[in-house]
Protein backbone atom coordinates (compact mmCIF):
# COMPACT_ATOMS: atom_id res chain seq x y z
CA UNK A 1 0.00 0.00 0.00
CA UNK A 2 1.67 3.22 -0.54
CA UNK A 3 0.95 6.71 -0.03
CA UNK A 4 2.84 9.87 -0.21
CA UNK A 5 2.51 11.46 2.83
CA UNK A 6 1.39 9.79 6.37
CA UNK A 7 -0.50 13.32 7.60
CA UNK A 8 -4.63 12.49 8.87
CA UNK A 9 -6.78 13.42 5.63
CA UNK A 10 -9.11 11.23 3.63
CA UNK A 11 -6.62 9.50 1.55
CA UNK A 12 -5.50 7.97 4.71
CA UNK A 13 -8.46 7.19 6.64
CA UNK A 14 -9.39 5.04 3.38
CA UNK A 15 -6.25 2.97 3.44
CA UNK A 16 -6.36 2.60 7.36
CA UNK A 17 -9.73 1.22 6.74
CA UNK A 18 -8.74 -1.14 4.16
CA UNK A 19 -5.53 -2.47 6.27
CA UNK A 20 -7.45 -3.17 9.45
CA UNK A 21 -10.81 -4.83 7.68
CA UNK A 22 -8.88 -6.68 4.71
CA UNK A 23 -8.68 -10.26 6.44
CA UNK A 24 -7.10 -12.00 3.40
CA UNK A 25 -4.50 -9.70 3.24
CA UNK A 26 -0.64 -9.05 4.33
CA UNK A 27 0.20 -5.27 4.46
CA UNK A 28 2.89 -2.86 4.19
CA UNK A 29 2.69 0.23 3.74
CA UNK A 30 5.10 2.33 1.74
CA UNK A 31 4.84 6.44 2.30
CA UNK A 32 7.33 9.48 2.52
CA UNK A 33 6.87 10.39 6.02
CA UNK A 34 5.77 9.51 9.38
CA UNK A 35 2.45 10.33 11.24
CA UNK A 36 -1.20 9.16 11.68
CA UNK A 37 -0.95 6.34 9.15
CA UNK A 38 2.83 4.74 9.83
CA UNK A 39 1.48 5.03 13.80
CA UNK A 40 -1.53 3.11 12.76
CA UNK A 41 0.51 0.67 11.05
CA UNK A 42 2.72 0.14 13.92
CA UNK A 43 0.13 -1.13 16.28
CA UNK A 44 -0.92 -3.09 13.87
CA UNK A 45 2.52 -4.87 13.46
CA UNK A 46 2.32 -4.02 9.75
CA UNK A 47 5.69 -3.11 8.15
CA UNK A 48 6.15 0.33 7.32
CA UNK A 49 9.09 1.39 4.77
CA UNK A 50 9.55 5.29 4.56
CA UNK A 51 10.76 7.07 1.37
CA UNK A 52 11.91 10.38 2.02
CA UNK A 53 12.72 11.23 -1.67
CA UNK A 54 8.58 10.33 -1.72
CA UNK A 55 7.55 14.45 -1.60
CA UNK A 56 4.55 15.93 -2.92
CA UNK A 57 6.44 18.77 -5.37
CA UNK A 58 7.51 17.83 -8.32
CA UNK A 59 11.49 17.39 -7.74
CA UNK A 60 12.72 15.62 -10.90
CA UNK A 61 16.10 14.17 -8.41
CA UNK A 62 13.78 13.23 -5.53
CA UNK A 63 11.58 12.12 -7.91
CA UNK A 64 14.17 9.43 -9.63
CA UNK A 65 15.20 8.81 -6.12
CA UNK A 66 11.93 7.63 -5.11
CA UNK A 67 11.38 5.49 -8.29
CA UNK A 68 14.53 3.91 -7.70
CA UNK A 69 14.22 3.04 -4.17
CA UNK A 70 10.37 1.43 -4.76
CA UNK A 71 11.60 -0.47 -7.93
CA UNK A 72 14.03 -1.58 -5.39
CA UNK A 73 11.63 -2.65 -2.28
CA UNK A 74 9.41 -4.26 -5.04
CA UNK A 75 12.47 -6.54 -6.50
CA UNK A 76 13.51 -7.24 -3.26
CA UNK A 77 10.11 -8.15 -1.08
CA UNK A 78 7.92 -9.63 -4.33
CA UNK A 79 4.42 -8.28 -3.54
CA UNK A 80 1.26 -9.91 -5.63
CA UNK A 81 0.15 -6.17 -5.79
CA UNK A 82 0.95 -2.56 -5.44
CA UNK A 83 -2.25 -0.18 -4.40
CA UNK A 84 -1.18 2.80 -5.01
CA UNK A 85 -2.72 6.05 -3.53
CA UNK A 86 -2.41 9.87 -4.40
CA UNK A 87 -0.96 11.52 -6.90
CA UNK A 88 2.35 11.55 -6.54
CA UNK A 89 2.44 8.07 -5.19
CA UNK A 90 0.47 6.94 -7.62
CA UNK A 91 3.06 8.13 -10.51
CA UNK A 92 6.32 6.30 -8.35
CA UNK A 93 4.09 3.40 -7.55
CA UNK A 94 2.65 2.44 -11.06
CA UNK A 95 5.89 3.01 -12.86
CA UNK A 96 8.37 0.76 -10.10
CA UNK A 97 5.30 -1.85 -10.29
CA UNK A 98 5.84 -2.14 -14.06
CA UNK A 99 9.54 -2.27 -13.82
CA UNK A 100 9.16 -4.75 -11.54
CA UNK A 101 6.86 -6.76 -13.68
CA UNK A 102 3.90 -6.78 -10.83
CA UNK A 103 0.50 -5.66 -11.22
CA UNK A 104 -1.00 -2.25 -10.13
CA UNK A 105 -3.84 -0.68 -8.60
CA UNK A 106 -4.22 2.86 -8.25
CA UNK A 107 -7.17 4.58 -6.49
CA UNK A 108 -7.64 8.51 -7.16
CA UNK A 109 -9.33 10.52 -4.64
CA UNK A 110 -10.20 13.24 -6.41
CA UNK A 111 -8.37 13.78 -9.89
CA UNK A 112 -5.30 17.07 -9.57
CA UNK A 113 -7.39 17.87 -13.34
CA UNK A 114 -10.52 18.76 -11.54
CA UNK A 115 -13.10 21.54 -11.26
CA UNK A 116 -11.64 23.89 -9.04
CA UNK A 117 -7.73 23.92 -9.62
CA UNK A 118 -5.73 26.28 -11.60
CA UNK A 119 -5.57 26.08 -15.21
CA UNK A 120 -2.09 25.21 -15.23
CA UNK A 121 -1.89 22.50 -12.97
CA UNK A 122 -5.14 21.02 -14.41
CA UNK A 123 -3.52 20.74 -17.60
CA UNK A 124 0.17 18.94 -16.14
CA UNK A 125 -2.16 16.52 -14.71
CA UNK A 126 -4.00 15.54 -17.06
CA UNK A 127 -0.90 15.00 -19.71
CA UNK A 128 1.16 12.99 -16.33
CA UNK A 129 -2.06 10.86 -15.51
CA UNK A 130 -2.52 10.05 -19.45
CA UNK A 131 1.06 8.73 -19.68
CA UNK A 132 0.57 6.56 -16.11
CA UNK A 133 -2.75 5.33 -16.50
CA UNK A 134 -2.18 2.34 -19.20
CA UNK A 135 0.47 0.84 -15.92
CA UNK A 136 -2.25 -0.11 -13.62
CA UNK A 137 -4.40 -2.56 -14.26
CA UNK A 138 -7.87 -1.29 -12.59
CA UNK A 139 -8.05 2.47 -11.83
CA UNK A 140 -10.32 2.92 -8.44
CA UNK A 141 -12.17 6.39 -8.63
CA UNK A 142 -14.02 7.37 -5.53
CA UNK A 143 -16.96 8.84 -7.22
CA UNK A 144 -18.70 8.81 -10.48
CA UNK A 145 -18.26 12.12 -11.20
CA UNK A 146 -14.09 11.41 -10.73
CA UNK A 147 -14.81 7.96 -13.41
CA UNK A 148 -16.48 10.23 -15.69
CA UNK A 149 -14.18 12.81 -15.80
CA UNK A 150 -11.26 11.01 -16.45
CA UNK A 151 -12.76 9.24 -18.98
CA UNK A 152 -13.73 12.62 -20.81
CA UNK A 153 -10.14 13.78 -20.63
CA UNK A 154 -9.17 10.86 -21.97
CA UNK A 155 -7.38 9.22 -18.83
CA UNK A 156 -7.60 5.27 -18.46
CA UNK A 157 -10.18 3.61 -20.53
CA UNK A 158 -13.96 2.43 -19.92
CA UNK A 159 -12.98 -1.18 -18.37
CA UNK A 160 -9.95 -0.08 -16.53
CA UNK A 161 -11.66 2.53 -14.50
CA UNK A 162 -13.77 1.29 -11.84
CA UNK A 163 -16.24 3.37 -9.36
CA UNK A 164 -15.92 2.09 -5.42
CA UNK A 165 -17.50 4.44 -3.13
CA UNK A 166 -16.01 5.39 0.03
CA UNK A 167 -17.35 3.90 2.45
CA UNK A 168 -16.36 3.95 6.83
CA UNK A 169 -17.69 1.85 9.38
CA UNK A 170 -20.40 2.34 11.40
CA UNK A 171 -21.00 3.39 15.05
CA UNK A 172 -23.81 3.58 17.56
CA UNK A 173 -25.59 6.49 16.34
CA UNK A 174 -27.02 9.18 19.12
CA UNK A 175 -29.64 7.90 21.31
CA UNK A 176 -31.82 11.36 19.98
CA UNK A 177 -31.24 14.03 17.50
CA UNK A 178 -29.39 16.82 19.54
CA UNK A 179 -30.94 20.46 19.80
CA UNK A 180 -28.54 22.61 21.26
CA UNK A 181 -29.77 25.98 23.07
CA UNK A 182 -27.16 27.57 20.69
CA UNK A 183 -26.34 25.57 17.49
CA UNK A 184 -23.39 23.80 16.91
CA UNK A 185 -22.09 23.75 13.60
CA UNK A 186 -18.93 21.87 12.68
CA UNK A 187 -16.37 20.97 10.17
CA UNK A 188 -14.24 18.81 9.65
CA UNK A 189 -11.45 18.96 7.14
CA UNK A 190 -7.52 20.25 7.28
CA UNK A 191 -6.95 23.73 6.84
CA UNK A 192 -5.75 23.33 3.35
CA UNK A 193 -6.32 22.89 -0.46
CA UNK A 194 -8.64 22.28 -1.24
CA UNK A 195 -10.86 22.60 1.65
CA UNK A 196 -12.62 26.22 2.01
CA UNK A 197 -12.54 27.69 5.78
CA UNK A 198 -12.16 31.38 4.94
CA UNK A 199 -16.60 31.36 3.51
CA UNK A 200 -16.94 29.66 6.67
CA UNK A 201 -15.40 32.47 8.36
CA UNK A 202 -17.63 35.12 6.60
CA UNK A 203 -20.43 33.19 6.66
CA UNK A 204 -20.09 33.32 10.61
CA UNK A 205 -19.76 37.27 10.50
CA UNK A 206 -23.14 37.43 8.96
CA UNK A 207 -24.65 35.95 12.55
CA UNK A 208 -24.63 37.27 15.99
CA UNK A 209 -22.80 35.85 18.63
CA UNK A 210 -25.62 34.15 20.43
CA UNK A 211 -27.08 33.04 17.08
CA UNK A 212 -24.42 29.98 16.71
CA UNK A 213 -21.36 28.31 17.51
CA UNK A 214 -18.96 27.30 14.79
CA UNK A 215 -16.39 24.86 15.52
CA UNK A 216 -13.49 23.94 12.75
CA UNK A 217 -11.66 20.65 14.01
CA UNK A 218 -8.10 20.08 12.12
CA UNK A 219 -4.55 21.42 11.37
CA UNK A 220 -2.59 22.36 8.29
CA UNK A 221 -0.58 25.01 6.73
CA UNK A 222 -3.81 27.44 6.26
CA UNK A 223 -4.89 27.41 10.17
CA UNK A 224 -2.90 30.64 11.19
CA UNK A 225 -4.21 32.81 8.22
CA UNK A 226 -7.68 31.44 9.08
CA UNK A 227 -7.17 32.24 13.28
CA UNK A 228 -6.15 35.85 11.75
CA UNK A 229 -8.84 35.84 9.46
CA UNK A 230 -11.08 35.14 12.36
CA UNK A 231 -10.04 37.83 14.42
CA UNK A 232 -9.69 39.96 11.48
CA UNK A 233 -13.87 39.06 10.88
CA UNK A 234 -14.57 39.96 14.68
CA UNK A 235 -16.05 36.03 14.94
CA UNK A 236 -13.56 34.87 17.85
CA UNK A 237 -16.30 34.97 20.38
CA UNK A 238 -18.38 32.15 17.78
CA UNK A 239 -15.23 30.52 16.49
CA UNK A 240 -13.35 27.53 17.95
CA UNK A 241 -10.59 26.12 16.45
CA UNK A 242 -9.94 22.48 17.87
CA UNK A 243 -6.97 21.65 15.36
CA UNK A 244 -6.66 17.83 14.73
CA UNK A 245 -9.09 15.78 17.30
CA UNK A 246 -9.12 11.64 17.50
CA UNK A 247 -12.37 12.13 18.72
CA UNK A 248 -14.46 13.52 15.57
CA UNK A 249 -17.25 10.93 16.26
CA UNK A 250 -17.58 12.05 19.59
CA UNK A 251 -17.68 15.89 18.94
CA UNK A 252 -19.99 15.02 15.52
CA UNK A 253 -22.67 13.18 18.05
CA UNK A 254 -23.05 17.23 20.26
CA UNK A 255 -23.46 18.84 16.90
CA UNK A 256 -26.74 20.40 15.27
CA UNK A 257 -25.07 20.76 11.62
CA UNK A 258 -22.38 19.79 10.04
CA UNK A 259 -20.77 21.68 7.08
CA UNK A 260 -18.02 21.17 4.50
CA UNK A 261 -17.17 23.79 1.82
CA UNK A 262 -14.23 22.90 -0.81
CA UNK A 263 -12.96 24.25 -3.81
CA UNK A 264 -12.95 20.32 -5.76
CA UNK A 265 -13.43 16.98 -4.09
CA UNK A 266 -13.33 13.56 -4.67
CA UNK A 267 -15.70 11.77 -2.36
CA UNK A 268 -15.15 13.61 1.52
CA UNK A 269 -15.02 10.74 4.26
CA UNK A 270 -15.82 13.45 6.84
CA UNK A 271 -19.44 13.84 4.92
CA UNK A 272 -19.83 10.32 5.83
CA UNK A 273 -18.95 10.61 9.40
CA UNK A 274 -21.53 13.38 9.60
CA UNK A 275 -24.32 11.13 7.95
CA UNK A 276 -23.46 8.31 9.98
CA UNK A 277 -23.95 10.09 12.87
CA UNK A 278 -27.65 11.30 11.78
CA UNK A 279 -26.73 14.92 10.78
CA UNK A 280 -27.94 17.31 7.98
CA UNK A 281 -24.99 18.10 6.09
CA UNK A 282 -24.21 21.81 4.06
CA UNK A 283 -21.43 20.99 1.31
CA UNK A 284 -20.22 22.33 -1.84
CA UNK A 285 -21.37 21.37 -4.94
CA UNK A 286 -18.24 19.35 -5.99
CA UNK A 287 -16.86 16.42 -7.37
CA UNK A 288 -18.07 13.19 -5.97
CA UNK A 289 -20.44 15.59 -2.69
CA UNK A 290 -23.75 14.98 -4.72
CA UNK A 291 -23.56 11.66 -5.27
CA UNK A 292 -23.44 11.73 -1.23
CA UNK A 293 -25.77 14.61 -0.31
CA UNK A 294 -29.14 14.74 -1.78
CA UNK A 295 -30.04 18.29 -1.98
CA UNK A 296 -33.29 19.20 -0.03
CA UNK A 297 -33.30 15.37 1.28
CA UNK A 298 -29.70 14.97 3.45
CA UNK A 299 -28.80 18.47 3.36
CA UNK A 300 -28.11 21.06 1.61
CA UNK A 301 -25.49 21.94 -1.55
CA UNK A 302 -24.20 25.51 -2.42
CA UNK A 303 -22.03 26.80 -5.26
CA UNK A 304 -18.21 27.24 -4.60
CA UNK A 305 -17.36 30.92 -2.43
CA UNK A 306 -20.38 31.95 -1.69
CA UNK A 307 -21.26 33.13 2.31
CA UNK A 308 -24.29 34.72 1.75
CA UNK A 309 -25.66 31.55 0.41
CA UNK A 310 -24.29 29.26 2.93
CA UNK A 311 -25.42 31.57 6.07
CA UNK A 312 -29.06 31.62 4.35
CA UNK A 313 -28.40 27.56 4.72
CA UNK A 314 -27.36 27.67 7.84
CA UNK A 315 -30.48 30.33 9.11
CA UNK A 316 -32.59 27.72 7.23
CA UNK A 317 -31.69 25.04 9.44
CA UNK A 318 -31.36 26.46 12.96
CA UNK A 319 -34.74 27.68 11.88
CA UNK A 320 -36.47 24.50 11.66
CA UNK A 321 -35.41 21.67 13.81
CA UNK A 322 -37.75 19.39 12.51
CA UNK A 323 -36.53 19.96 8.75
CA UNK A 324 -32.66 19.27 10.25
CA UNK A 325 -33.89 16.20 12.18
CA UNK A 326 -35.85 14.74 9.11
CA UNK A 327 -32.72 15.54 6.75
CA UNK A 328 -30.51 13.57 9.80
CA UNK A 329 -32.27 11.10 9.57
CA UNK A 330 -32.33 10.14 5.96
CA UNK A 331 -29.06 11.50 5.88
CA UNK A 332 -27.85 8.23 8.66
CA UNK A 333 -30.25 5.74 6.55
CA UNK A 334 -28.13 6.92 3.05
CA UNK A 335 -25.00 5.97 5.09
CA UNK A 336 -26.25 2.37 5.80
CA UNK A 337 -27.61 1.40 2.46
CA UNK A 338 -24.83 2.76 0.45
CA UNK A 339 -21.37 3.98 2.51
CA UNK A 340 -20.20 1.00 4.41
CA UNK A 341 -17.10 0.16 4.61
CA UNK A 342 -18.50 -3.86 4.50
CA UNK A 343 -19.33 -2.51 0.83
CA UNK A 344 -15.92 -0.34 -0.43
CA UNK A 345 -13.93 -3.48 1.61
CA UNK A 346 -15.42 -6.02 -1.01
CA UNK A 347 -15.89 -4.74 -3.73
CA UNK A 348 -11.93 -3.28 -3.88
CA UNK A 349 -10.99 -7.37 -2.79
CA UNK A 350 -12.90 -7.86 -6.14
CA UNK A 351 -10.70 -6.39 -7.92
CA UNK A 352 -7.65 -6.99 -5.65
CA UNK A 353 -8.62 -10.49 -7.06
CA UNK A 354 -9.10 -9.80 -10.62
CA UNK A 355 -6.05 -7.83 -10.90
CA UNK A 356 -3.61 -10.74 -9.22
CA UNK A 357 -5.87 -13.79 -11.10
CA UNK A 358 -3.14 -14.72 -13.15
CA UNK A 359 -0.80 -14.96 -10.01
CA UNK A 360 -0.98 -18.92 -8.25
CA UNK A 361 -1.26 -18.08 -4.34
CA UNK A 362 -1.42 -20.90 -2.41
CA UNK A 363 -4.01 -21.19 0.62
CA UNK A 364 -2.19 -19.99 3.48
CA UNK A 365 -2.97 -20.50 7.31
CA UNK A 366 -5.41 -19.33 9.37
CA UNK A 367 -7.11 -17.43 6.53
CA UNK A 368 -4.04 -15.06 5.46
CA UNK A 369 -4.16 -15.03 1.75
CA UNK A 370 -2.78 -12.91 -1.10
CA UNK A 371 -0.18 -10.00 0.14
CA UNK A 372 -0.39 -6.14 -1.04
CA UNK A 373 3.16 -6.03 -0.35
CA UNK A 374 4.56 -8.48 0.45
CA UNK A 375 5.25 -11.26 -0.87
CA UNK A 376 5.18 -12.35 -4.38
CA UNK A 377 5.16 -16.03 -4.77
CA UNK A 378 8.23 -17.15 -6.72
Amino acid sequence: MMVTKSEFGGGQEYIRILMSQIANAQFMLVTGDRGYLTEFAGSMNIRVHVCDSLVHPISPRKDLAALTDVYALLRRERPDLVHANSSKAGVIGRAAATLAGIPAVFTAHGWAFTEGVSRRQAQIATVVEKMVAPLAKKIICVSDYDRSLALRKGVGDAAQMVTVHNGIPDIAPPVAPVLNAVPRIVMVARFAAPKDYETLLRAAALFQPQDLRVECVGDGPDLVASRSLAKELGVEDRVIFHGARSDVAALLSDADIFVLLSRWEGLPISILEAMRAGLPVIASRVGGVPEAVEDGVTGILLERNDAGALADALRSLISDPPRRRAMGIHARQRFLAHFSAERMVQQTQQIYAQCTADIHIAPEPHGVGPQVLPQRRK
